[in-house]
């Protein structure tokens, strides 16, 4: 077997979910703004061919490795992310615990909730949760789902929740009924590009996204937090912290926390 090594520069969460849908032996690791992949293949030629019809020309550099099915390893562990009130796992293994368990299989789209950014999201939001209530919550760029289930099984509310990647929408209907969810509302949107977004506003938007998307988005996106309200922005960089403070500014934006986790940071906002 072979091992494909490659970088995708400025990698967009559709190029992710397209890369890990197409093979199945993958794994991604985020550099900065950039994504490093893995691809175990045992049809070198066949794979190849294909990277390079989903990426264009891929500059990548090959490595002989063991034969391992390595999906197969990973769902052994059962990797899961914990915080003070969920665990997030493959559901490989029963896991004894008093606290909400998100099942959450390998290998379906982007996010499995082991990632730094979606951890700092997690625990920002429950802590804000002690002081505060929500009445209508938004997720943008939901993925697999993750933060709208937690937003769900905190709140008991209706959770709007979004997405533009062609897979998202199907993985998101399967962990909703794998952890038997209701009350959430997927909507194919971009940002707020959506007629039904249009039309509301919201008192609690959380957004774990890579920097470009976030940039692309957040003077709309801005405009639909109601007074009060609290903004989430997550998958960024520590280093990236003051220019999102100094932008949301002039939407009336303050910085109400901020937590870090291996040079990625995770911001929450408040609308005055």
């Amino acid at each position: 077997m072979n091992k494909i090594n490659f970088i995708i520069y400025k990698c967009s969460k559709e190029i992710i979910s397209k890369i890990i849908d197409c093979f199945e032996n993958v794994s991604y690791k985020f550099l900065n703004e950039n994504v490093k992949f893995e691809i175990f293949s045992e049809k070198l030629d066949k794979d190849t061919f294909l990277l390079n019809n989903l990426c264009g020309e891929v500059n990548y550099t090959l490595e002989k490795v063991s034969d391992k099915n390595w999906i197969k390893e990973l769902k052994k562990k059962d990797i899961s992310s914990e915080t003070d009130l969920f665990i997030i796992h493959q559901g490989f293994k029963k896991i004894r615990t008093t606290k909400n368990t998100i099942i959450i299989p390998a290998g379906l789209s982007f996010g499995t909730g082991s990632h730094e950014s979606t951890v700092l999201i997690i625990k920002s939001f429950e802590k804000l949760i002690k002081k505060n209530t929500f009445n209508v919550p938004l997720d943008l760029g939901t993925g697999t789902g993750i933060l709208s289930f937690i937003l769900n099984i905190k709140l008991k509310k209706k959770i709007y929740a979004t997405d533009i990647c062609l897979d998202s929408k199907s993985n998101f209907e399967k962990n909703k009924k794998i952890n038997n969810l209701n009350n959430l509302l997927f909507i194919k949107s971009f940002g707020m590009n959506n007629i039904e977004l249009k039309k509301k506003k919201f008192d609690l938007i959380v957004a774990n996204l890579l920097l470009n998307e976030h940039k692309s988005i957040i003077n709309k996106v801005c405009k639909h937090i109601k007074r009060k309200g609290f903004y989430f922005i997550s998958g960024i960089l520590d280093s990236q912290i003051n220019y999102f403070v100094v932008l949301l500014r002039s939407f009336n934006l303050k910085l109400y926390d901020s937590v870090k986790l291996n040079g990625w940071a995770c911001l929450v906002f408040r609308k005055y």
